[in-house]
């Protein structure tokens, strides 16, 4: 009977070993895979998590433009839900300058336009600094009507011109 009571005891010691090594194997994986400065998890479209690393490029990726109508600088609630997606994404990174640069299309003066994108370049962070993003980490310059991403005349192009484009780095 004490055999038996010493073989079992030491099966249970043999397991129990077993069971440590296997959670401390585990436990050195996932410290290597914590090892990248910072990371998210994304779903994918079967609903498995993703891990991956997120950079400034990542993010500079993901940013979306915000659009204005004409000869307005007032936010939109399509254009508020961008800048909050816009936010979350800068919140994934810490202490990195953000820039927002305002943009018109080619109608009015130089000087116009220039002061029409500095004031959606200062919408676009009023609403991100709103979002929880530090003010400080936020400059905004105009463009006015330079540096068009559609170069026909007609309203369609128009509207892609008039624009708050983000940026992190």
């Amino acid at each position: 009977m004490k055999k038996s009571i010493s073989k079992l005891g030491v099966l249970l010691l043999a397991a129990g070993l077993a069971f440590s090594l296997q959670s401390c194997a585990k436990d050195t994986e996932t410290s290597k895979n914590m090892e990248s400065t910072q990371q998210t998890s994304r779903a994918t479209s079967e609903g498995n998590a993703v891990s991956e690393a997120v950079t400034v490029d990542s993010v500079n990726a993901s940013l979306q433009d915000v659009y204005f109508d004409f000869d307005r600088y007032n936010l939109t609630a399509s254009s508020e839900s961008r800048i909050a997606r816009n936010a979350q994404a800068i919140r994934q990174l810490s202490g990195v300058s953000v820039t927002v640069s305002g943009y018109c299309d080619e109608r009015g003066t130089t000087e116009y336009n220039l002061a029409l994108g500095a004031k959606r370049a200062n919408s676009v962070k009023n609403a991100l600094v709103a979002q929880g993003i530090a003010a400080g980490s936020i400059k905004t310059v105009s463009y006015g009507e330079e540096n068009a991403v559609c170069h026909e005349q007609n309203e369609s192009c128009y509207k892609l011109n008039r624009r708050g484009h983000t940026s992190v780095k």
